[in-house]
């Protein structure tokens, strides 16, 4: 009884929605409606800034995960191939070594994510302020996220490149 339920209310709230947009068409077309779709993982991808953010983030630490990586690796290795011969204390040791040097490598990587999400937070919020002001100077009345729910748009709507030209002239200037 409660699944049909379920499947039955989406159905007469859709029908209901129909029903009043159309018996209020006048209303629809009194307001003239210009709508935009804007590809926000193509924007980040082409944003000078989100590239810039990339490469720091790389230079800044992609030397220390290498060098924890590595450090790991030779700790297997001593284990795997001296394993047997290893006293039972200083297996044990390794193994300790090992779970303290995977656990600082851990709390890197999180660090890493967290500061990567931090600064992507600013540049998307940038983004959105920018297609805020496209969106008014053109005379739009929605900007759709393309990817999200739209399955369609023409390529007319997509105002994607315009968003990434005027992001990356902004990001020049600071």
């Amino acid at each position: 009884m409660k699944s049909k339920l379920w499947r039955i209310v989406p159905v007469a709230i859709f029908a209901f929605c129909s029903v009043m947009f159309v018996s209020n068409g006048f209303i629809a077309s009194a307001v003239e409606t210009n709508i935009a779709v804007l590809n926000m993982r193509e924007t980040m991808n082409e944003s000078n800034a989100w590239k810039a953010t990339m490469k720091k983030l790389e230079d800044k630490y992609a030397k220390d995960l290498e060098k924890r990586v590595k450090a790991m690796k030779d700790i297997e290795e001593k284990i795997s191939l001296k394993g047997k011969m290893l006293k039972e204390d200083e297996k044990k040791a390794l193994q300790e070594d090992y779970f303290k040097k995977k656990n600082d490598f851990e709390q890197l990587r999180g660090n890493i994510v967290k500061e990567e999400r931090e600064m992507s937070n600013k540049i998307i919020n940038d983004i959105l302020a920018i297609s805020r002001k496209i969106g008014q100077e053109e005379g739009y009345s929605l900007i759709l996220e393309k990817g999200s729910n739209v399955i369609f748009s023409i390529d007319g709507l997509d105002i994607t490149k315009k968003v990434i030209k005027r992001h990356n002239e902004e990001y020049k200037t600071k």
